[in-house]
C-alpha cells in the first residue's frame, strides 16, 4: 500500500501543468477560444492567473466558457500550425485572435504578406466552420523601435481592411485603450503601452492593463451585432486573486 501511495505523489509532482484553462473546468465545447502569443497567454502571470485577458473577459460574461491558446514566443506561422488543433477541434461560437508582434519583432521570413496570408487563411476556415472571428490589432508596444511601430501601423492597416472583407468577422482596435504616444514618432501615434498598463518590460501588460484590453475586446463585441449570450449590459473585471509566474 505504500508503495502505491509514493508512486501516486510521485506522478502528481513531477506531472506538467496542462497549458489548456477553462473556467468553468472541462465540459462542453467552449464559448471561445482565445489564440495568440504570450498577451493572449497572460504573461508575466500564469495562463490559469485571473489576471489574463481571457479570464477577465469571460467573469463579466455569465456562464463564459473559455480555452486560453496563448503560447509565450509564437509567431504567427506558428499559431496557425496549431489552428485545426486549438481552434476548429474545440467548435468553439467565437475565436478571438490577436498576433503579429513577434512576426515583427523577430523580422522576415515572417512578412507583412506571410502574415496576411495566414490571417486569410483562419478567417476562410472560421467562416467555413461557422466560427466569429474576432481579431484583435497587434497591441502597442514601448520595447518597438520607431521603424517596428511604423510597420505595426503599416500591418493592422492592412489586417483591418482584410477583416471588412469577412461578413463573420470583427474587428477589435485596442490601441485607444492600451496606447500613448511616443515623442518623435508620427502624428497621433499609440506606439507605446501607457505607463499603468506597462508591466515593466515594455511588452506585456500588468493586471490593470489586461482588464483595459478585455475591456476593449467586450465593448467592440457589445455594438458589432454579433451577439454573446448572457452578455451584460456592462463590464465589470477583477483584480485581486490571480498568480503571478
Amino acid at each position: 500500500m505504500i508503495k502505491y501511495i509514493t508512486i501516486i505523489i510521485i506522478l502528481f509532482i513531477v506531472a506538467p501543468v496542462n497549458a489548456v484553462t477553462w473556467y468553468p473546468p472541462n465540459g462542453a465545447n467552449p464559448q471561445f477560444v482565445f489564440l495568440g502569443d504570450s498577451s493572449t497567454e497572460g504573461y508575466p502571470y500564469a495562463i490559469d492567473s485571473i489576471y489574463t485577458y481571457p479570464y477577465q473577459f469571460c467573469h463579466t460574461v455569465s456562464s463564459c466558457t473559455f480555452l486560453n491558446k496563448g503560447v509565450y514566443g509564437e509567431t504567427s506561422n506558428n499559431i496557425w500550425s496549431r489552428w485545426t488543433a486549438d481552434v476548429i477541434n474545440h467548435s468553439p461560437r467565437y475565436v478571438v485572435i490577436m498576433m503579429g508582434g513577434n512576426d515583427i519583432i523577430n523580422g522576415p521570413p515572417n512578412t507583412k504578406s506571410v502574415f496576411l496570408a495566414i490571417y486569410a487563411g483562419m478567417l476562410d476556415s472560421a467562416q467555413a466552420n461557422n466560427i466569429i472571428a474576432v481579431v484583435v490589432t497587434i497591441a502597442p508596444c514601448t520595447y518597438m523601435s520607431d521603424v517596428q511601430s511604423t510597420n505595426i501601423d503599416d500591418w493592422n492597416a492592412s489586417l483591418q481592411s482584410l477583416v471588412g472583407t469577412y461578413a463573420n468577422a470583427v474587428w477589435v482596435d485596442n490601441r485607444t485603450a492600451l496606447g500613448k504616444f511616443r515623442s518623435g514618432g508620427t502624428a497621433g501615434n499609440l506606439w507605446d503601452i501607457k505607463t499603468e498598463y506597462n508591466s515593466g518590460d515594455n511588452i506585456h501588460f500588468n493586471a490593470t492593463g489586461y482588464l483595459a484590453f478585455a475591456q476593449a475586446v467586450y465593448d467592440t463585441l457589445s455594438i458589432s451585432g454579433f451577439i454573446v449570450n448572457n452578455l451584460p449590459s456592462s463590464f465589470s473585471g477583477v483584480l485581486s486573486g490571480g498568480t503571478f509566474r
